[in-house]
């Protein structure tokens, strides 16, 4: 967990000093990348492994160390293989591990939105907030507001006692 964390720090000065370096390097000539409104695209900023990338329709792409992640539909689930991989879905940087996944989509208001599938996935929000997404929740990257599932309960007859109209038909009044 400790050695976790040292990487995640580090990534994030290294992710610092990436960006200033990066929109110092950015020119005018450089053209727009046409997407449409239901694609994502994710910035890498660092990985050490082999992902897979389950799209919509079910296709899988395994991308390799050093191939570049695609763009992706909403809805495509991101799954580590091997090692680790550090991206940047707008303003939030997302740190999957080993074996973790995620599911990244557009909601309706054209928000970025990551779901937690498999393992704990730590985040760092817009606002700088760490949160660590369990599964099943969901993270808007905009907002940094986060919706936990909720947790089924089952009610047991047997554990809570006996119900209103069990009890009045066992009392004494009742038997007469």
């Amino acid at each position: 967990m400790m050695s976790r964390r040292i990487v995640l720090l580090l990534t994030g000065v290294l992710l610092l000093a990436g960006l200033v370096f990066y929109q110092s390097s950015v020119t005018a000539k450089t053209a727009p990348e046409k997407r449409t409104s239901h694609q994502i695209k994710l910035q890498v900023l660092f990985r050490t492994g082999t992902v897979k990338i389950t799209q919509p329709d079910g296709k899988e792409i395994v991308v390799k160390k050093g191939q570049p992640l695609p763009v992706l539909p909403s809805g495509s689930q991101i799954t580590v293989l091997s090692g680790m991989l550090l991206l940047q879905m707008g303003e939030t940087i997302v740190n999957i591990e080993k074996s973790e996944s995620v599911l990244i989509a557009i909601n309706e208001a054209g928000a970025g939105v990551l779901t937690a599938m498999i393992g704990q996935i730590e985040v760092i929000t817009a606002n700088k907030e760490k949160k660590i997404l369990f599964r099943g929740t969901s993270l808007n990257t905009a907002t940094g507001e986060t919706n936990i599932p909720e947790v089924e309960q089952e009610v047991l007859g047997s554990e809570a006692g006996p119900s209103e109209s069990e009890a009045s038909a066992d009392s004494p009044q009742s038997r007469n």
